[in-house]
């Protein structure tokens, strides 16, 4: 038994040893104690392998692979390669992705992020997208200031209800407003100032007040 697991043992040895990576394209070509010769990369390792890397290769009746980076001289630098689509779970906890510079997360085609309570935090933000659409139940903001560039924006509302301090509108052309009821109940002073006016109903006109100076 114990020669066997001897004999077992040599033959692993025969069959890994260390590589240097000499090139990277399509495949890796490796020089070791065979020479230069032509590597895969085992299914296992995810860590790109670079030009210069040591590496641990076995060599099989299949051919040869590298079975991981032991070594590399410069930066250290990685790049994790999966062959065909990959997932990260977290079973049973938490799953947390620190980073102490930037993050960057690209997709060629689709992102997706489902979530029971999505929290977002940052000094400055950006979006941007050609269209959007955002949909919820309820959207509550809170901002000290904000501004609005558009070139039209149209709504289809039910109800507004605004509460203002001050409220200071500026429209360059026309300002049109069109309803059933329009009611203005102001405090203190009202005030309407223009070039031309003209007020006409088709049945009543009610001014009402303790003096009317008119002209």
């Amino acid at each position: 038994m114990q020669t066997n697991s001897v004999a077992h043992l040599n033959r692993w040895r025969d069959s890994v040893g260390t590589a240097a990576v000499r090139a990277v394209g399509d495949g890796f070509l490796i020089d070791g104690e065979r020479g230069l010769e032509p590597a895969g990369l085992a299914f296992s390792c995810l860590v790109q392998p670079r030009v210069g890397d040591t590496v641990l290769a076995a060599w099989t009746p299949e051919g040869t692979y590298i079975l991981s980076i032991l070594q590399r001289p410069d930066r250290q630098d990685m790049t994790l390669a999966f062959p065909g689509n990959a997932q990260i779970e977290a079973a049973h906890g938490e799953l947390g992705i620190a980073t102490s510079e930037g993050l960057d997360l690209a997709s060629a085609k689709a992102a997706r992020l489902t979530a029971a309570t999505l929290a977002v935090t940052a000094l400055r933000g950006n979006i941007h997208a050609d269209e959007a659409t955002v949909s919820g139940k309820l959207w509550t903001g809170h901002f000290e200031g904000l501004s609005v560039f558009a070139g039209r924006i149209a709504s289809v509302v039910d109800s507004v209800f605004q509460r203002l301090k001050d409220c200071v509108r500026v429209v360059e052309g026309v300002d049109q407003q069109s309803a059933g009821d329009l009611l203005h109940t102001v405090r203190n002073t009202f005030s309407v100032r223009s070039r031309y006016a003209g007020v006409s109903a088709r049945e009543d006109v009610r001014i009402d007040g303790e003096r009317i100076h008119m002209g």
